[in-house]
């Protein structure tokens, strides 16, 4: 996040008036937790994380009134698991094999659905290096593409690996989104979730319930991240702990929510607005760092939850992005309407 062009009025830079110094980065929401107290400003935040959280929702109900509930969570799953850096891939390969035929591969043979993963994004080559010592999970996806893949072609996908942990890599992404999604191809991925959902269970509870649809740390891609790559010293999950949590907040969360607005059910809504609620926050996130300190100054909140974060991901892509100075931001009207006028002078410093 920019800093505020380093443009500070005098009445709210002098150190000895109480005052905040919005300047390195704060905004002048962070003068008015500093002089107000933070709840004002939480509130608020909290409130940006709902609309962030209900916009999510309306994309994830415009793409089930067109593909279907399971192929519109399907597709953002897959995009999830891809991140940043490939979920538009990850979500090309969700459009281009239908979720009713991950289903059908799942059910005939779970590692099937891994095997077309990698086979659409052009990483199950014809063969290893010459010299490379026998990978029996390679002979077994090559085996599955032979015998039941026959005619399904590549898409045309650059994996640009620079900067990427190794530990992300797409293989083994794909492999952990194969894994869940043939865990819970059975009864389906909507019905695994929505069983889920409507159980009695507290948030903590429920949480729980859903990282165990995850695959756990086992098989190939959890002790390799390339397919001729040494042996990693200790198993680690394809899909690990953050990536879980961010998937249930980004993906499962807004499912639900839109599949109670569809259906008007206020027992899902509440059971999904509660879990919002009170779910703990995802791992740090570049932009969030930058927006506790400029929201909040030097009193952040003590707990910081998912959907703060949401609140302050929204807040910087509405307001702080565009306008980095905080000049007539609209924000203060709320948070405190005779900041106005001192708003003025923000923006005609150099």
């Amino acid at each position: 996040v920019p800093d505020a062009d380093h443009c500070v009025t005098p009445d709210l830079a002098e150190p000895g008036n109480g005052e905040v110094d919005i300047s390195l980065g704060r905004g002048y929401c962070a003068a008015i937790a500093q002089t107000q107290g933070t709840e004002r400003v939480r509130e608020f935040a909290s409130l940006a994380g709902e609309w962030r959280m209900r916009n999510k929702a309306r994309a994830v109900r415009e793409r089930m009134e067109r593909v279907g509930i399971d192929q519109a969570l399907y597709e953002a799953f897959m995009a999830a698991c891809g991140y940043i850096r490939f979920k538009l891939h990850f979500r090309a390969i969700a459009q281009q094999l239908p979720y009713e035929r991950v289903v059908q591969l799942a059910k005939a043979d779970a590692f099937l659905v891994e095997a077309a993963f990698f086979q659409l994004a052009g990483l199950l080559p014809d063969s290893l290096p010459e010299g490379t010592s026998a990978v029996p999970h390679f002979a077994r996806m090559c085996a599955l593409r032979r015998d039941h893949l026959a005619g399904l072609r590549s898409l045309p996908l650059t994996w640009k690996r620079v900067g990427v942990r190794p530990n992300n890599y797409p293989e083994r992404r794909l492999s952990g989104a194969a894994r869940f999604l043939a865990r819970t191809s059975r009864e389906g991925v909507w019905k695994s979730l929505e069983t889920i959902w409507r159980s009695s269970a507290n948030v903590k509870a429920r949480l729980a319930e859903f990282e165990e649809l995850f695959p756990q740390a086992m098989g190939f891609w959890a002790e390799h991240c390339t397919w001729t790559g040494k042996r990693l010293t200790k198993p680690i999950a394809t899909l690990g702990a953050a990536r879980m949590h961010s998937i249930i907040g980004n993906v499962f969360l807004p499912a639900a929510l839109a599949v109670a607005r569809r259906e008007r059910d206020r027992a899902l809504e509440e059971a999904a607005l509660e879990f919002f609620a009170q779910m703990p926050k995802e791992s740090e996130n570049h932009i969030v760092a930058r927006m506790l300190p400029r929201v909040f100054g030097g009193a952040p909140p003590k707990k910081v939850d998912f959907r703060l974060q949401q609140g302050l991901l929204q807040i910087y892509q509405d307001w702080c992005e565009p306008n980095p100075s905080c000049r007539n931001c609209p924000i203060i009207g709320n948070l405190d309407p005779d900041g106005i006028a001192k708003m003025q002078h923000i923006g005609q410093c150099k």
